[in-house]
């Protein structure tokens, strides 16, 4: 199963920083690409599983307390 998480304001751990208005594409259980959204979403939307919007929303990593 192919997911699009689109218009997202994405907190990333690494270089990158705050990506806003960003993508997250994933292809089963792994990221493929986490980028700023561009015209070509509509694109990628017609080739993926399933889409979620989230408008007004943060991703981020999730940390787990081993």
């Amino acid at each position: 199963m192919n997911i699009l998480i689109k218009n997202a304001t994405i907190v990333s751990m690494g270089s990158s920083g705050v990506i806003n208005n960003g993508q997250i594409l994933i292809d089963g259980t792994r990221i493929v690409s986490i980028a700023q959204q561009t015209e070509t979403t509509p694109d990628v939307e017609t080739t993926v599983d399933h889409v979620i919007d989230a408008t007004g929303k943060i991703v981020m990593p999730g940390l787990i307390d081993s």
